[in-house]
């Protein structure tokens, strides 16, 4: 019985760690039409692009590791779903992300 609860208590300390150090952000621009949008976060706006999974809308909170370039996994906590997606680019001023979106989704 020690054993299960030490392994629940050690399985929700690791979530829980991995959702505290993951960066979150509101996404403020999607349209569709192009697979990349925007979100907004304390470090600035990130060109994210949508791989699969939950397809996010505009005012979606997305938790994730978007402050890396690459492929990640991204959580919706307001639906509770995940989705992947490309970190393209991170930390932009709103004009450098405008300026990306616009020629990725011309």
């Amino acid at each position: 019985m020690k054993t299960i609860v030490f392994a629940f208590i050690a399985a929700l300390v690791f979530l829980l760690a991995d959702v505290c150090f993951a960066d979150k952000a509101v996404i403020v621009l999607y349209r569709s039409g192009c697979d990349y949008f925007i979100a907004k976060g304390r470090s600035g706006f990130y060109l994210l692009e949508w791989y699969g999974g939950y397809d996010p809308s505009e005012g979606d909170l997305i938790f994730g590791a978007i402050d890396s370039y690459g492929f990640h996994e991204a959580y919706y906590p307001s639906l509770d779903t995940e989705g992947n997606i490309y970190v393209e680019d991170y930390w932009l001023s709103k004009s450098q992300a405008l300026e990306e979106y616009i020629e990725y989704c011309q």
